[in-house]
């Protein structure tokens, strides 16, 4: 009987219980793992060279919230990806890895062998360390690695050449970036801050999301009726940015205000990577910051409700939090300051990090809850600034001027020696 490609695209589970199967037969499983988010000729030849090494092949690929390969990845969505894998007639079976990395499905299905493309074969270029963990779930499920050699093509290059993921200026700027700095000395750089003790100071938040289907107008008003499916809780604002930080340095500390009603400290403390040390300030009268999204499957906000007192007594938060800082800031080399002016962070508090800060980078984002007045000038000195368009031009009060030049104003207004301006995937140094 003819499998359809609908078919062959399984679970993670049925894989394995499909190798169980093949395995008892004395049949070999041959695994396959990757973004595949847009096919060319290399990966026909790795998955034809793969499928020769057993009796069945196995594809599995990277779920689309995992895919770390820069805005606006993957092009393809997952769906589309597996059916493009499916409908190859040497593929036996494709399913869709909700991880980073393959190391979950290596365990789950056993295959007789892995096989990766010959880039992978020197595991010293992977700076991931990704290669090596796959390779050691192999042999520990009594597998064995194999390398295609073949000819090796960049989806990656490919898509930002021909797919317009970057604007024209954006290419331009990356082209010389690549033409000015080596590969090695960029990941030598990014290994070199792994020493640097590092100070995050803003505001936790939660963020939740409930995940709506539109149902239409209600009947009975004007108001759209939406059909619950399910929801989702994480560690966003200052808490977000530590967890980020922390892959790249050792030693990070993060200062954060919870509230006294509905600390959410246990989730917290369960998010937060381990490499993190914690400081928390308790500000009474006030829950931690909640900001309750309701959006459709295509992640277009429909509604959202913030739980938070946006008049925060400031005095019992400063006569903890000053103190703390001005003892505490001259023991890090970098203080990262994502204020998202949900009340946490006080006058006294901002004169303390900008007089007492070694190397001190802010940011002062615009959200519905801050709109109008919540503006970088309200910090008197800074070494880097990051801020979108919005926020620059609200800061300077200036609508119509070129960007650039907007910019250079509000950053000799506080000293900053580094502005970064970001617009979606678009961005600029000054």
């Amino acid at each position: 009987m003819t499998t359809t490609v609908q078919n062959k695209i399984l679970s993670v589970e049925a894989l394995a219980e499909k190798a169980e199967e093949f395995k008892s037969e004395d049949k070999s499983v041959v695994l396959c793992h990757g973004t595949f988010d847009l096919m060319h000729m290399g990966h026909i030849r790795y998955l034809q060279e793969a499928r020769k090494q057993g009796d069945y092949l196995f594809v599995t690929i990277t779920g689309d919230q995992f895919v770390n390969k820069g805005p606006g990845r993957p092009v393809f969505p997952e769906d589309l990806r597996a059916e493009t894998l499916a409908a190859l007639v040497y593929v036996d079976y494709v399913g869709v890895n909700f991880a980073v990395t393959a190391q979950n499905v290596i365990e789950q299905v056993k295959p007789n062998i892995y096989a990766k493309g010959q880039e992978y074969k020197n595991a010293e270029n992977d700076v991931t360390g990704n290669i090596i963990a796959e390779k050691n779930a192999v042999e520990a499920n009594g597998g064995t690695m194999y390398f295609t050699d073949d000819i090796v093509f960049s989806s990656t290059k490919l898509l930002n050449e021909h797919f317009g993921v970057f604007p024209e200026e954006t290419k331009e700027y990356l082209e010389e970036f690549r033409k000015k700095y080596k590969q090695e000395d960029l990941i030598n750089f990014i290994h070199g801050l792994r020493k640097l003790r590092v100070l995050v100071v803003g505001d936790a938040i939660i963020d939740e999301y409930h995940y709506t289907v539109p149902m239409g107008q209600s009947a009975k008003g004007m108001h759209l009726a939406v059909r619950y499916q399910n929801e989702e809780l994480f560690a966003g604002g200052a808490l977000a940015v530590a967890n980020h930080l922390s892959g790249f340095v050792d030693n990070l500390t993060i200062a954060t205000g919870l509230g006294k009603k509905n600390s959410y400290e246990g989730f917290i403390n369960s998010k937060l990577n381990p490499n993190i040390e914690k400081k928390f300030f308790y500000i009474e009268d006030a829950p931690t910051v909640v900001k309750r999204r309701f959006v459709d499957i295509e992640m277009n906000k429909l509604f959202e409700v913030y739980y938070y007192n946006d008049h925060p007594n400031p005095e019992p938060l400063d006569l903890e939090a000053c103190p703390w800082l001005k003892s505490e800031l001259k023991n890090y080399d970098l203080v990262i300051v994502p204020d998202f002016g949900n009340g946490f962070i006080t006058k006294n508090m901002i004169n303390a990090l900008c007089e007492g800060s070694n190397f001190l980078a802010v940011n002062t984002q615009l959200n519905s809850g801050n709109r109008g007045y919540h503006v970088i000038n309200k910090y008197p000195r800074a070494d880097f600034v990051s801020l979108n368009e919005g926020e620059v031009r609200l800061a300077a009060h200036n609508r119509h001027d070129p960007i650039e030049k907007v910019a250079k104003i509000v950053g000799q207004n506080i000293g900053a020696k580094n502005i970064a301006i970001t617009q979606g995937t678009e961005g600029a140094f000054l």
